[in-house]
C-alpha cells in the first residue's frame, strides 16, 4: 500500500507469480497428468482458497479432484437419517476434509462416517476411447505402447499432434456399463447395440456391470467401443483385423 496526499490509501494489484499447473501435464492431453507424487510435485487446495488464489494469480490450468461415496445397503436405508443428524465429525469440500474440532482441513484422503465411506480420488483412472470400424478393424492400436502415447507413432505416421482417441477421466468406481455410454455418445451410436474390447477380452452382458477398478482397469487403458452394423452383426465377428472377411 502506498499513502496519498489526501490520505487515502491505494493498494496495489501486483502479480508477482503464477500457478503453473501445465507443466504437470502429459504432452498433448486434457487431463493425464505426469507421473508425479502428492505432496512433492503438487498439492491440493480446497475450492474456496483455490479460487481467490486463481484470481489474484494467473493460472493456465485447473485439474480438479473429487470426493466418491461409497456406502453399504445398511448405509442406503439410514441415510436420511444421516443427513439430518449432527453427528457427522466432518464436512466435505470438494478436495479435504474438514475437521470442525480443530477448525481445519485434514490431509486425510479416506473418511469412514457410520456406513458411509468418503475418499478423495486422487489418481482418477484416464482411458482412451477408440470405436471399431464397420470392417472391424482398430484403428490406432499401435498409438499406444504401455498405456502411454507414442509420440513418435503420432508424428511420424499420423503427422499430427493430436491423440487419435477420446481421452476420459474417470471415477475408479465408474462401471464399464457407463464407459459404453460415454462412448456411444461421443460416437453417435446407440449403447444398446455396443460392447467394449479391452486388450483381446469382449466386455458385455453382466461383465458391463464391474466398475473399473473391479476390472482390473490401468491408467493408459486403450478401450474400444464396437458397434452392430444395420444386419446386426459384429464386425469383428465378421472380419479380421485387417479389413477382410474371415
Amino acid at each position: 500500500m502506498s499513502f496519498k496526499d489526501d490520505v487515502k490509501f491505494n493498494i496495489k494489484l501486483e502479480h508477482k507469480a503464477c500457478i503453473d499447473n501445465a507443466p504437470l501435464m502429459e504432452p498433448r492431453h486434457e487431463f493425464r497428468m505426469k507421473d508425479l507424487a502428492y505432496g512433492q510435485d503438487f498439492y491440493l487446495l480446497p475450492k474456496f482458497v483455490f479460487r481467490p488464489f486463481s484470481k489474484w494469480y494467473d493460472c493456465d490450468k485447473i485439474i480438479t479432484r473429487q470426493v466418491i461415496m461409497t456406502k453399504s445397503k445398511v448405509g442406503l436405508k439410514r441415510m436420511d437419517s444421516m443427513r439430518s443428524s449432527h453427528s457427522h465429525r466432518f464436512m466435505m469440500s470438494s478436495q479435504k476434509f474438514y475437521n470442525p474440532a480443530v477448525e481445519e482441513f485434514e490431509e486425510e484422503f479416506v473418511r469412514t462416517v457410520g456406513d458411509t465411506v468418503y475418499e478423495l480420488e486422487l489418481y482418477p483412472r484416464l482411458v482412451y476411447l477408440g470405436k471399431v470400424t464397420e470392417k472391424g478393424e482398430k484403428l490406432h492400436k499401435k498409438a499406444i505402447v504401455n498405456k502411454q502415447v507414442d509420440q513418435n507413432y503420432l508424428v511420424k505416421v499420423l503427422k499430427t499432434d493430436n491423440i487419435p482417441f477420446k481421452e476420459v477421466q474417470l471415477s475408479k468406481k465408474t462401471t464399464l456399463f457407463n464407459v459404453l455410454q460415454i462412448a456411444a455418445k461421443h460416437f453417435d451410436e446407440n449403447p444398446k447395440k455396443g460392447r467394449l474390447l479391452i486388450e483381446d477380452a469382449v466386455i458385455s452382458g453382466r461383465k458391463l456391470f464391474m466398475n473399473l477398478e473391479e476390472y482390473g482397469t490401468a491408467v493408459g487403458q486403450l478401450i474400444y467401443a464396437e458397434f452392430q452394423t444395420a444386419s446386426n452383426e459384429w464386425p469383428t465377428e465378421k472380419y479380421g483385423e485387417n479389413g477382410f472377411p474371415k
